[in-house]
């Protein structure tokens, strides 16, 4: 993801004005913890947002493809290898905000990090 769309939905999400100096547009660096944990995860529910419009998963559109009883067109063959490809790219977002994930999870194990404003939580719509 680029340096810049990273760092425009952590200032998206900060809370406390003093930790808009910390936002970097150049570097991928961290606000806070918490801030990258809430970025993070509307990130994450985005993709999972995208990801449930597609009938289906990989598997099934691999099957449709190598299926030699099924007779497909050329526009059906290129629209399922589309939404395969779609989906692939989907889903290595979502494993790359995972790994992003893991070390802050590790600091908040079984529990969302705490947050000194709860009910401060503004939608974010991450385009792709």
């Amino acid at each position: 993801m680029p340096n810049q769309l990273l760092a425009f939905l952590r200032m998206s999400r900060i809370q406390d004005p003093i930790e808009l100096t910390k936002v970097n547009f150049e570097a991928d660096q961290l606000v806070s913890q918490m801030n990258e944990y809430e970025t993070l995860m509307l990130m994450m529910s985005d993709l999972r947002d995208r990801i449930d419009k597609y009938k289906g998963n990989i598997e099934e559109e691999i099957k449709i493809l190598q299926d030699r009883d099924q007779t497909l067109t050329d526009q059906e063959r290129v629209a399922s290898k589309l939404r395969m490809s779609e989906k692939r790219v989907l889903q290595e977002c979502m494993n790359g905000v995972r790994r992003r994930l893991a070390p802050i999870r590790g600091a908040y194990p079984n529990t969302h990090p705490p947050s000194t404003k709860p009910w401060v939580f503004a939608p974010l719509r991450c385009v792709l």
